[in-house]
Parts: C-alpha cells; sequence; structure tokens
C-alpha cells in the first residue's frame, strides 16, 4: 500500500511527534487521540486498516489490544475486513505462525507477542483480560452520546501510551447528538491546536454555504481525488441528488463534508404546484371504472384518517404515464377547535369544496369511513387497498368484509416505505403525479420531513411539525400496493421492470 499525499502527511504528524515523559523518563507520542473527519471514498478506512496492523505487530514491544468499535457491528467489521484483505494478499503475512484470523469471533491475533484486535458494537460486553491499547471508531457522526466511547476509553487505564483513532464522514442530521459535538470541538483544535495539544484533527470542512454544484468546491473537500476517488464519480453522486433533491443533504454531507440540518419539507412546493397542474383538474366521473390502488391510515380517535386512491394514467386518459391521485380525508370537531399548523377557517373552507370530511364530537365516525371505501370500490375497480393493520385489526376486518377484499398489512418502517416514498418523489419531479391541487394533500406534503436510516432507506414524519400527514401516509401505503406482487412470499416493494422504461 502506497500512502496517498494526506495519509503521509497525517501518520508522519501523528507517530513523529514526540515528548517527554518525566514520568516514564522516555519520549512518548505527543497526541493520545486523533480525528480524521474526510468524505466517503477518501480512503480513510483503507488508512485505518493498514495502520490497525501496524499497531498490531509492531507499535509497541508486549502484548496490543486494539478495539475496532462503531454504532452497529457492521459498520465496525469493515475496518477487520479490510484489515484480514491486506494480510491475506501479503505472502509474508499471511502466515498462520504470524497472524490467526478468526472470522467466527471477529479478531485478528498477532501470534509472536499475542495481540488482539477485536470488532465490538455498542451494546457488545467487552472482556478481553486486558486494557486496550488502542481505541479505533468508525462514524463518529453517528454516535448520539458518549457513553460508548467512554466505556472503551475508560479500560485503557495505566496504558503508557494509549491512542483513541476516530474516522468520520460529516452526518445529515442530529445536529444536537454527540456526533456533532465531537465535529464542532474538532474545527476549534483544527484551527488552533494550542485549544488540545494531545489530539490532532485532521478535516476537510466547507462552509455550509459553499457551492455544492462546483466542482471546484468538490476539490477542496476531497483531497484523494484522482487517487482514491474520482470526479466522474461524484458528478454521478451529484446527478443523483439533482434528481431527487431529498438527497442532497445526503451528498452534502457524505461527499462535501458538509453536516446537515434536519428539517424543513419534503418537497419542494413549486416542484409539487408543478406536477399538479400538469394533469389538470381531478375529475372523478371521468376515473369510474378505472383500476386503481387504495391505501388507508387510520389515525386515533382525534387524527386526521386518510384513504386515498391511484389511478395509473392521467385524469383523462388511462395510457399517460403518469398516476392520479384522489384523496378523501376524515378529521373531528375537536380538531377543528384545535388546529394545528392550519387555520380552522381553511378546514371549513376544505369542507365545503369537498376535500374534507369533518364529524361531530371528538371521535373519527368509522361507519362513514368504511361506508366511503364500500363505495368507491363499487365506482372504481380497486384492485388492492394497502393498511397497516397494528392497533387496528378489528377496523381492517371489518373494511375486508364489507369490501371483500383481502387488505395488504405494510408494516410501517424504513424496509417497507423506503421505495414507495422515493417512488413517489421521483413522479412529482417528473410531472407524473396529478393530484389536482388538492389542498388537505399539500397540507400534508408541507408538514412532511424525510428521515433516514443508517442504511440509508426514508420516511416521512412529521418533524417538529404539528401538522398532520396522514393524507400523505395513506398515499404511499397506496404507492406500495400498487406494486405489490401477486406471489404472497414476495413482500417487499416491487416494481415490474416496464415501469423503470416509462
Amino acid at each position: 500500500m502506497t500512502l496517498l499525499e494526506w495519509q503521509q502527511e497525517h501518520i508522519t504528524k501523528l507517530f513523529g511527534t514526540v515528548r517527554y515523559s518525566e514520568e516514564l523518563r522516555r519520549h512518548v507520542r505527543q497526541y493520545r487521540s486523533t480525528h480524521i473527519w474526510i468524505p466517503r471514498k477518501n480512503g480513510k478506512t483503507t488508512l485505518i486498516a493498514a495502520l490497525a496492523i501496524y499497531l498490531l505487530s509492531m507499535d509497541m514491544p508486549g502484548k496490543a489490544t486494539i478495539l475496532c468499535g462503531a454504532l452497529t457491528g457492521g459498520q465496525a467489521e469493515q475496518i477487520f475486513t479490510q484489515a484480514k484483505g491486506f494480510i491475506k494478499a501479503n505472502k509474508w503475512l499471511n502466515n498462520p505462525k504470524i497472524f490467526k484470523i478468526r472470522n467466527g469471533w471477529r479478531q485478528i491475533e498477532h501470534v509472536p507477542t499475542g495481540s488482539i484486535l477485536k470488532v465490538v458494537a455498542q451494546g457488545d460486553d467487552v472482556k478481553l483480560g486486558s486494557e486496550p491499547t488502542t481505541i479505533i471508531i468508525d462514524e463518529l457522526a453517528v454516535q448520539k452520546s458518549s457513553d460508548f466511547i467512554n466505556s472503551l476509553v475508560g479500560g485503557q487505564g495505566s496504558t503508557a501510551e494509549p491512542l483513541f483513532i476516530g474516522i468520520s464522514t460529516a452526518g445529515y442530521k442530529n445536529r444536537h447528538k454527540f456526533g456533532y459535538q465531537e465535529w464542532q470541538a474538532d474545527k476549534e483544535v483544527f484551527e488552533d491546536q494550542s485549544k488540545n495539544k494531545q489530539h490532532l484533527v485532521f478535516m476537510r470542512p466547507l462552509d455550509e454555504d459553499a457551492d455544492w454544484e462546483n466542482e471546484e468546491v468538490w476539490k477542496q473537500a476531497n483531497p484523494s481525488i484522482g487517487e482514491a476517488n474520482s470526479i466522474e464519480f461524484l458528478r454521478g453522486e451529484y446527478v443523483k441528488a439533482k434528481k431527487k433533491p431529498h438527497l442532497i443533504p445526503w451528498f452534502k454531507a457524505y461527499y462535501l463534508n458538509i453536516w446537515g440540518n434536519e428539517g424543513g419539507s419534503w418537497l419542494d412546493e413549486t416542484r409539487w404546484y408543478d406536477s399538479g397542474m400538469s394533469g389538470g383538474p381531478v375529475i372523478e366521473e371521468l376515473l369510474h371504472g378505472r383500476m386503481a390502488y387504495g391505501g388507508l391510515d387510520l389515525s386515533s380517535k382525534k387524527d386526521l384518517t386518510g384513504w386515498a386512491l391511484l389511478f395509473p394514467g392521467s385524469p383523462e386518459n388511462a395510457d399517460d404515464p403518469g398516476y392520479t391521485v384522489v384523496l378523501r380525508a376524515f378529521m373531528t370537531q375537536w380538531s377543528l377547535e384545535n388546529p394545528k399548523n392550519v387555520t380552522a377557517d381553511q378546514l371549513l373552507e376544505w369542507q365545503a369544496e369537498g376535500f374534507l370530511t369533518i364529524f361531530d364530537g371528538e371521535e373519527i365516525q368509522y361507519d362513514a369511513v368504511i361506508d366511503q371505501v364500500v363505495m368507491d370500490c363499487q365506482d372504481f375497480n380497486v384492485e388492492l387497498i394497502g393498511i397497516d393493520k397494528w392497533g387496528a385489526r378489528d377496523l381492517s376486518q371489518r373494511i375486508e368484509k364489507a369490501t371483500g377484499q383481502d387488505l395488504i398489512d405494510i408494516k410501517q418502517g424504513y424496509k417497507n416505505l423506503s421505495e414507495p416514498t422515493s417512488q413517489l418523489e421521483t413522479w412529482v419531479l417528473d410531472k407524473r403525479l396529478y393530484h389536482g391541487m388538492n389542498p388537505v394533500l399539500k397540507w400534508n406534503v408541507e408538514n412532511a420531513v424525510l428521515t433516514r436510516d443508517n442504511f440509508d432507506r426514508v420516511m416521512i414524519h412529521k418533524g417538529k411539525s404539528q401538522g398532520k400527514i396522514d393524507g400523505l401516509a395513506a398515499l404511499i401505503n397506496a404507492v406500495y400496493v400498487a406494486y405489490e406482487p401477486e406471489e404472497e412470499e414476495q413482500s417487499a416493494f416491487f416494481i415490474p421492470a416496464s415501469q423503470f422504461m416509462k
């Protein structure tokens, strides 16, 4: 392995800067910890994997214990996997008398010294019988608190020259969590080393208002462009973000080191308007007899309930490559008297226009909701209906009995909702979602914030808004069942290949 220029500079400074220890009566490393914050595809993990082999076998006399940790076992295992690859690829190192690799235990042992490298994840019970000499944490940005790290660092105890190594990209959310606090503290040290003389920081931060579409700016954040990384790769990721705006914070964080700020509505208001106007008004009489897919979001007794119908085609042409939406929304007098993020006058106006049904009292009248679903199933050719049955088994059974249809149970979570949510966004951006400017649905869209899990799957939630998103949630359920395979065992979201060609 040949070190890149930035890697050479950082490693030289980390291991080559020493101070004299009166206690040990010898020179020791100046830096007891280092954090590296640079975008993906710049060689962070590769560098640390090679460094782990050095620390395991050559750094200090005696036995070393190296812990490679992360929020999840899969993330923590990446350094172990790369280190194992280095060993197996080298004819001198790939010798059981030098290194023993225990895949089941996720350990590498340096046989001559008895040194151990072990993978640990948050929640693991770490019992190695010795104090860790080096701790490596991958993806500092996703650490929600310092508890896991403190539990490991506390074990270093009397280690003469302990070393802590943290590597990460910037994050795209959770500015109130530990990871962002570390980022902020590291920026101060990076700009003024005197603020912590034992902590070495390498980072390529950009200002939040930096021109994220400028390729010259990309080069400032990515020190390995042309070597471990390529401008062509970044261009490809940029195109993805331009097509799907919810990916922009992700692109900025992972490839430009600009920390994201979770919040704000999911879909751009102008794009939503353009998509609605492109299909013209939605006249329900023209949709009678047309194939449709239904989605239900049954709320609590006082909340908004949504019943969405998704029709392939435009309002006037079933062969159009777009999709037409009809939304029924239901709420109570209590919600009218306690409006959130909307005025009572607006709700009454939507009721007068036929976009919203408001029931007297404080509870949704589910008999009326079921009657509406039955009526729509008679007027339209409803193929499938999707619903989250959790907490609504009785209502689901009543709807199935009344309509004669088996409802598709959609468990709410990233696994099931990520693909239909992304598909819905694509239709909006392509001006192929014809929603007829339904004001209740527009209100829901304005309230929706997109969240992402550690596997980059997405789903909507309210964020800090008190407004409703239930009609939009019902529509996403309809998108899910629109492409649900007939084979029962294939429960994952599915889109026929022909749809991608439209």
